[in-house]
């Protein structure tokens, strides 16, 4: 009965790591709700968290982030590390070799990059980063505005040509 809800959670995009925390919820009640039922439990699925090194920034909003990570190895009882390159989405492409960062899980984005980039695990850059991020948004928006009064002004003026 539990596989069957394993399987029922993992179609509705619940996965296997929720069913604790769906079986545990007042709300759910698995075996009576229909296979096709959306999901209405309160569980929540955490996003996984790594901190790495930026190791290549030649991407366009891209950045590949090794994580390392220690393991008991189970045979020789011997402390081993490993090395995951993940790529991870940087919007604003402000980040540099070397960098520690903290990445999260998120939607996928391309065919290899499903982390995106939080932060700059170095306060000083941080707060420079922001600044610059601040800054690009400003310019975004008023680019924006910009075109939209352009556009608008367009608009008015065809919309009075076609009235004459």
């Amino acid at each position: 009965r539990i596989m069957a809800a394993c399987g029922w959670l993992s179609a509705v995009g619940a996965g296997r790591r929720c069913l604790g925390t769906a079986l545990a919820s007042p709300l759910s009640r698995l075996s009576s709700l229909p296979a096709a039922a959306p999901f209405h439990s309160t569980a929540v699925c955490m996003k996984q968290r790594f901190v790495g090194q930026v190791i290549s920034t030649s991407m366009d909003k891209s950045v590949t982030v090794a994580v390392t990570r220690l393991w008991m190895h189970p045979k020789y009882k011997r402390v081993v590390k490993k090395r995951s390159k993940i790529m991870a989405h940087a919007e604003y492409d402000e980040y540099e070799l070397g960098d520690k960062v903290q990445i999260e899980q998120c939607r996928p984005l391309s065919k290899n990059k499903a982390f995106k980039v939080l932060w700059n695990m170095d306060a000083e850059k941080e707060a420079a980063l922001q600044q610059t991020r601040e800054a690009l948004q400003k310019e975004r928006d008023e680019k924006y505005l910009r075109t939209k009064a352009e556009w608008d002004a367009k608009r008015a003026a065809e919309a009075q040509q076609q009235a004459t």
